[in-house]
């Protein structure tokens, strides 16, 4: 088999990834399932981040958005899009979007591009 450093088990969730850990614990012993990796996609995605940043022409202390800070960056964009075009296309486009889905109001329909 191959070593447990060469491992990486990735699941959905948090949960899932402890959960996998401590069954692998539990059956190979800590010591053997020490140098396996399970993470879910977000850590996994994130330790791939940390680790390439330079490529990825990022600094060091780049950071990760949260939900409710990355709909207010797309709606800045939206803002200043409409602004240097003086065109109000994105916001009309949206509007269309809210109606066409029966959503109540453009946050739902920023929740749907995210």
């Amino acid at each position: 088999g191959a070593p447990s450093h060469n491992i990486l088990a990735i699941t959905f969730t948090r949960k899932a990834a402890e959960e996998l850990r401590s069954r692998i614990e539990q059956i190979m012993g800590w010591e053997l399932s020490a140098g396996i990796l399970v993470l879910n996609f977000h850590q996994f995605a994130l330790r791939l981040l940390r680790q390439h940043y330079r490529v990825l022409g990022f600094t060091q202390q780049f950071i990760v958005l949260g939900a409710r800070d990355q709909k207010e960056v797309v709606k800045e964009c939206i803002k200043m899009c409409e602004k240097s075009t003086g065109t109000q296309g994105i916001s009309a486009s949206m509007t269309q979007a809210k109606r066409e889905a029966s959503l109540e109001d453009e946050d739902q329909v920023i929740d749907m591009m995210l």
